[in-house]
């Protein structure tokens, strides 16, 4: 297995939808939902997991966006980390920028499936697909290097 993918388990469906498709899909890992309302604890465990990844994993894509600075100082190791360039998952969740905008013009709230499912737009699993697919264009992506630090600034 030279992919793994961790997302938080409130996007388990829809990872899972997204990768039941692919002739090789990615190891999939999902962090508990909790980790949301306290950075620093989820920051830990995000790292931990990393540090778990096996030397026959190359890439870890993290479903999670840049989450508040909870991705800030996670280390990899033999791995390229790719993040999507997102404040949380849910542009992840409604497919694209543009659908994100168009939700942030009404009042909204989302909930995943993870959430009790529930959703006003259909924005489609589109930016989930690619993070799970690729390519990874560095203006939609975070690509962390093997052996890098992330620093946190990259927005």
């Amino acid at each position: 297995m030279d992919t793994v993918l961790i997302s938080c388990d409130t996007l388990e469906a829809e990872v899972r939808k997204v990768s039941a498709v692919l002739p090789r899909p990615p190891r999939l890992i999902f962090t508990k939902a909790a980790w949301h309302d306290k950075p620093m604890d989820q920051r830990a465990a995000l790292q931990q997991e990393l540090d778990a990844v096996g030397p026959e994993v190359r890439r870890v894509l993290l479903a999670y966006g840049l989450h508040g600075g909870a991705i800030k100082e996670l280390v990899t190791h033999d791995f390229t980390l790719v993040v999507p360039r997102v404040d949380d998952c849910i542009p992840l969740f409604l497919g694209s920028r543009e659908k994100f905008a168009e939700a942030s013009c009404i009042p909204s709230f989302f909930l995943t499936a993870g959430w009790f499912k529930f959703s006003i737009i259909d924005g489609g699993l589109t930016w989930l697909r690619q993070l799970v697919t690729g390519p990874w264009p560095q203006t939609e992506f975070l690509t962390i290097l093997p052996h890098s630090r992330v620093r946190g600034e990259e927005k």
